[in-house]
């Protein structure tokens, strides 16, 4: 009677929480194979004009071009609700084979490649590729690019062209303006484009020039692709046969390529410039983001440059944030703010996360391999800072002494270069230097003014000395996505920034007011103590996240450590191996590098943007799996063989005797290791942190970052965890009891 409870709890828990996982994390693509919920929805890559790119106008943001038009005509035609996503051209095929879409239309050549992936309607416009390349260099044929460097777009015909020239080094980019960006910085010699694109680019570009090569049959039709038996393909192709006899599809090419352009849909493609885009159109299509929406990512625990507010509804605040208001506003765009560590701001560019990064950052020439930056905004002086009465307030009296500097930063390099015969200690966070000079850990740090202003404010002990002529080394620039064609739209408003005073009333506004420390102002508070006492409402308000995190991972990380153990006691080799394999690599490397793994990596793999917190429950869930599958592979084997003969003999077949009488006791046998493995899982939570989840250990960094204190708020956090662990141990206890009195 009691297993049947048992087995009937664990099943409504599983129904909670599939429908919980499936309530926050399910995506919003919505495919239709037929007339039943009258939507289609397309998937293509908004940056190709005149094909399809983003047009914005009073604010407002929308995709259009000539494939946009022709799509918006057959779905009508055929009775459809039309739905557009945007996605990279190298995500389109792997929407189309998720089934995220019911068809892509992105200027797409149908190759024998692509078709051994997806469907093809028939071919609804044919172009040329072309040589792009700067004027005083008139790269004219491929036999001029031999020995170049050629840029090409990921994924598309033209890297297959571009490869099959010899001696040529191709860099496959994953958008056209990337590709342009990096022609006019002189990252690339050419570039091959396909010359609707290349038309464009070249009128709003007048230092390029285009030239069109030969081009094979086979490598220029556009066509609409689809999903592998798709019962789309015959319809659309009868509506696009209808579209050339009516004279439609002459119309959009008119519209959208010139009148020359109504010659390639005969498969006769010439050099005529067509007028393919006006100058608005090509000011978007440089504008590569994702449309009326920027996506900033930054750090924010570094006041007064950013960081979270605690008192105003958990807003992220700062100079830098002003910035970005400021600019984007000025662009026309909307802003989104997404926190993460330090250390995961340039991966988030990479990724394609974020549109750009504001974060107090210096342009190094480290950080100039992996990022663009654009001009310097402000420039900051080093200081000293150090305990009262040590006396240190030169380069020369850190000579022998323990100089603590955060790691990466431009201050290491400082130490490094200009301190003779001091010990460098670098940490992560400032924080951690403050606490360390506190300790007496180490003699003195290096620090921005700005920061180190807060700190000295909230630390009575502690003195700073600015070093002269150090300005140099601590200039903040704005990072962007290597191409990316927002840098010079933001250095020009950065620049009017300058010359309108603006840029100085925010400098005044944050800066001279003891770096805008908020925390400052309250100079009534007896002690540190007290203020982060005050903050735990606020730090307590990530433990719904924490342990929503937590139940959740724990819950399926069982139900997957009971399919790989019963993998491993399988006698099936295949199974055998895959879970010896699959717990070491799990075991064997580190849970921080997982997480990374899943969050970054899924985007540029899959190109779907995974949220943080469901990237960490995939992620701990995995590696959960691999640990309690070895716990109950142990208490599978710890039942008497007993059981299981007697089993066999009365004819109980395998799957209901591993369910009714061995997994039961083997439950029973491990559950204090289960409990074991749910504490480490709830401590190990705070690991999420780190990709921008603003549990506990999170918010407690935010009230340490706003209120210039370190070892007050995580004691704090420490407490709550504490109590949730000492939660988890009395529930644990108290089954435990009630299983063994079952028994």
């Amino acid at each position: 009677m009691f297993r049947k409870k048992w087995f009937l709890a664990i099943l409504f828990i599983a129904t909670l929480v599939i429908s919980l996982i499936v309530g926050n994390f399910r995506t919003d693509y919505v495919t239709a194979q037929n007339n039943a919920d009258k939507k289609l929805v397309m998937v293509t890559s908004a940056d190709y004009p005149p094909y399809q790119f983003r047009q914005t106008a009073s604010g407002n943001s929308e995709i259009v071009g000539f494939d946009i038009d022709i799509a918006k005509f057959i779905a009508k035609k055929l009775g459809y609700e039309l739905e557009i996503r945007d996605t990279d051209f190298s995500g389109i095929i792997p929407a189309l084979q998720s089934k995220r879409a019911d068809f892509a239309m992105s200027g797409m050549t149908p190759t024998a490649e692509r078709k051994k992936n997806v469907a093809f309607s028939d071919l609804y416009y044919e172009a040329k590729n072309t040589i792009v390349s700067q004027k005083n260099i008139n790269l004219k044929s491929t036999a001029d690019l031999t020995g170049k460097k050629v840029g090409v777009e990921l994924g598309t015909t033209q890297e297959k062209t571009a490869k099959s020239l010899k001696d040529v080094q191709v860099v496959a980019l994953n958008r056209p303006g990337s590709i342009i960006q990096d022609l006019k910085s002189k990252r690339l010699d050419a570039a091959i484009l396909e010359d609707t694109v290349a038309k464009g680019y070249v009128a709003n570009n007048p230092e390029l020039i285009y030239h069109s090569i030969p081009t094979t049959s086979e490598e220029a039709g556009s066509a609409i692709a689809f999903p592998k038996n798709s019962p789309l393909v015959n319809s659309f192709n009868q509506v696009l046969r209808e579209m050339k006899q009516t004279g439609e599809l002459q119309k959009l090419v008119t519209k959208w390529f010139g009148s020359d352009g109504i010659e390639k849909l005969s498969n006769q493609p010439n050099n005529k410039v067509a007028n393919a885009a006006t100058p608005d159109n090509i000011t978007v299509a440089q504008n590569q983001n994702s449309g009326r929406k920027l996506i900033m990512v930054t750090s924010a625990d570094y006041p007064p440059y950013e960081f979270r507010k605690t008192g105003s509804g958990d807003d992220i605040i700062g100079f830098d944030v002003d910035i970005a208001k400021y600019i984007t506003r000025e662009l026309g765009y909307e802003l989104e703010i997404r926190d993460t560590d330090f250390s995961g701001i340039i991966p988030a560019l990479q990724s394609g996360r974020a549109n750009f990064a504001m974060a107090g950052m210096t342009p190094t020439p480290e950080r100039l391999k992996n990022v663009d930056f654009s001009e310097i905004y402000y420039e900051a002086k080093n200081t000293i800072v150090a305990k009262k009465g040590t006396n240190l307030k030169t380069i020369a009296s850190l000579a022998g002494k323990r100089v603590g500097v955060q790691l990466g930063s431009t201050q290491e390099k400082f130490a490094k270069e200009k301190i003779k015969g001091a010990k460098i200690v670098a940490l992560n966070k400032t924080g951690d230097l403050i606490q360390e000079i506190k300790s007496n850990r180490i003699d003195a740090a290096i620090i921005e003014d700005a920061i180190a202003k807060g700190f000295i404010a909230n630390n009575p002990d502690l003195e700073f000395t600015t070093i002269p002529n150090s300005s140099e080394e601590a200039g903040s620039a704005i990072a962007f996505p290597k191409g990316s064609p927002l840098v010079q739209p933001f250095n020009r408003v950065l620049q009017q920034m300058k010359e309108n005073g603006e840029m100085e009333a925010l400098v005044k506004k944050w800066f001279e007011n003891q770096g805008g420390n908020q925390a400052a102002e309250d100079d009534k508070k007896p002690s540190s103590f007290d203020t982060a006492w005050a903050s735990i409402p606020f730090i307590a308000q990530g433990i719904i996240v924490t342990l929503q995190f937590t139940l959740i991972s724990a819950f399926f990380g069982f139900l997957w450590g009971i399919v790989l153990a019963l993998f491993k006691i399988s006698t099936i080799k295949p199974l055998n191996i895959f879970a010896k394999v699959y717990t070491s690599v799990f075991r064997g490397t580190p849970l921080l590098l997982q997480i990374a793994l899943v969050y970054y990596a899924t985007p540029q793999l899959t190109g779907y943007d995974i949220p943080a917190l469901l990237a960490g429950v995939i992620t701990f869930t995995l590696n959960s799996g691999a640990y309690i599958s070895e716990t109950i592979r142990g208490g599978i084997l710890a039942v008497d063989k007993g059981q299981k003969e007697a089993a066999l003999s009365l004819g109980v077949p395998y799957q209901p005797m591993m369910k009714d009488i061995i997994l039961p006791q083997a439950v029973k046998n491990i559950l204090p290791s289960l409990v074991n493995e749910s504490i480490a899982l709830l401590k190990d939570s705070s690991l999420v942190s780190t990709i921008g989840v603003v549990d506990v250990l999170r918010r407690a960094q935010i009230v340490g970052a706003e209120k210039y204190i370190y070892f007050e708020p995580l004691l704090v956090a420490g407490l709550i965890y504490y109590v949730l662990v000492m939660l988890l141990t009395w529930g644990g206890s108290k089954l435990e009891r009630r299983l063994q009195r079952s028994a």
